[in-house]
């Protein structure tokens, strides 16, 4: 359920300005998990580092697409 909260959080910060610049106030993972619980929503640092790695993978592969044989 954590994840689908997160999910959620980030979906609000995208189309809530009010949310998306207190967001930007935030200086660490506390500062964030603290906004969304105010928010209404339950996320957790583990969360936070889910994130990142999936960020990464993505990045990973999206940059390393191998080009077709000829």
């Amino acid at each position: 359920m954590s994840r689908e909260e997160f999910v959620n959080f980030v979906n609000t910060v995208e189309h809530n300005i009010l949310v998306k610049e207190k967001i930007l106030k935030c200086k660490t993972s506390k500062d964030l998990i603290f906004l969304a619980k105010k928010y209404g929503y339950k996320i957790t640092l583990e969360d936070l580092n889910y994130d990142k790695t999936a960020t990464k993978f993505e990045m990973w592969f999206k940059n390393s697409k191998i080009n077709p044989l000829k």
